[in-house]
């Protein structure tokens, strides 16, 4: 393929190669690409590696052998020449975001999620690259696999932000709200409330956590939050908000503390204080309270519409109710319907069970 020397530089300074250092090894990286496009990815490394023994390590041949290493599985030569390209390039985006997605290779976490979040922080301006869309989307995988389920939807959200045409990250987040066994109020997303009128000082500081959240700055969200915190301790959005910004991060303490100061709280509604007691209890801390059940009983109005909009949803099933005995609410079930084992019909009233996804609840 001939390379158009009008694109960006594969060293991502967000020059074109003709005034970027590509323009002296054009010919060479038309080869590299070449093999690797044609699936020779070991003699693309090969071919790099010449071109540096023979031009030096330009960051456009650096970029590329890094993403070559990456490919091969070859981590700790990968590592290597990120970190001599971080050494010419202090703080640029794309050495950072290579360092998160290596830390993921060695299957650090918490280590690629700081590295990713170094990488947004540092890119300026309103456009972010599309290479993060990517980025977010392997991690927010990642995320699902160690269990850490709301922040890897925050972090699939974030790829679809950045470039809403990523496929795979469209597919993740559907699959991962489909997952058998997962709680309803783990499957919907954590939104940020509306930035409330008034000149209060926490109101500027809030619209920044908006701001920040959008661009998957979750890291500087939370700094931006905790300042307003300390402005406004009891502002119900900004409690809310605490909750939000906690989903996006790792630390189940950050969760269990704002959702239980949510679900103690009684200007939230009733619903929201039980949702958010129900997450706080999910969550494994030092100060875990165990709570085998939480049923609430609701009483329904129209149980025919209800049961007829319930059999017509696709997220749930119906499952046998002979042999269920009444309970101290009403008669015994006339119909039950089961998603994520959280709902059942009895008569002319719901109770809603709430729990560890490992619980056996109907």
């Amino acid at each position: 393929m001939d390379i158009d020397v009008y694109q960006q530089c594969p060293c991502h300074s967000e020059k074109k190669i003709k005034f970027c250092c590509g323009k002296e090894v054009v010919a060479g990286l038309n080869d590299v690409l070449d093999k690797s496009q044609a699936g020779q990815t070991a003699a693309a490394l090969e071919q790099i590696d010449r071109l540096i023994a023979r031009d030096g390590e330009k960051d456009c041949l650096a970029t590329l052998r890094i993403k070559i290493l990456m490919s091969l599985g070859q981590v700790e030569e990968a590592v290597a020449a990120n970190e001599r390209f971080l050494g010419r390039n202090p703080g640029h985006f794309l050495g950072l975001q290579n360092r998160s997605m290596l830390w993921l290779m060695e299957g650090d976490v918490k280590q690629s999620y700081e590295s990713l979040q170094d990488a947004i922080d540092s890119v300026s301006g309103p456009r972010i690259p599309s290479s993060f869309s990517k980025a977010f989307e392997t991690l927010g995988a990642m995320l699902f696999r160690a269990g850490l389920v709301l922040a890897g939807r925050q972090h699939l959200e974030a790829a679809l932000r950045i470039n809403p045409e990523n496929e795979q990250a469209q597919m993740l987040l559907m699959e991962a709200t489909q997952l058998r066994g997962l709680l309803m109020f783990l499957v919907r997303p954590f939104e940020l409330p509306k930035v409330p009128q008034g000149d209060a000082p926490w109101i500027k500081k809030y619209e920044n956590v908006g701001r920040a959240m959008k661009r998957g700055q979750f890291r500087k969200a939370r700094q931006i939050l905790n300042k307003a915190l300390e402005l406004a301790p009891q502002e119900q959005a900004l409690l809310e908000a605490d909750a939000v910004v906690a989903t996006a991060g790792l630390e189940p303490v950050d969760l269990n503390r704002a959702f239980r100061a949510m679900g103690q709280d009684g200007r939230f509604a009733y619903h929201q204080r039980l949702e958010a007691e129900a997450i706080a209890q999910l969550v494994e801390t030092e100060d875990w309270e165990t709570l085998d059940e939480v049923v609430v009983t609701y009483p329904l109005e129209d149980f025919e519409a209800i049961s007829t909009a319930a059999l017509s949803n696709r997220r749930l099933r119906q499952i046998n109710v002979d042999g269920m005995e009444a309970d101290e609410n009403g008669p015994p079930p006339r119909m039950a319907c089961r998603r994520w084992r959280i709902c059942r019909w009895s008569g002319g009233w719901l109770p809603f069970t709430a729990g560890r996804p490992t619980a056996p609840l109907v």
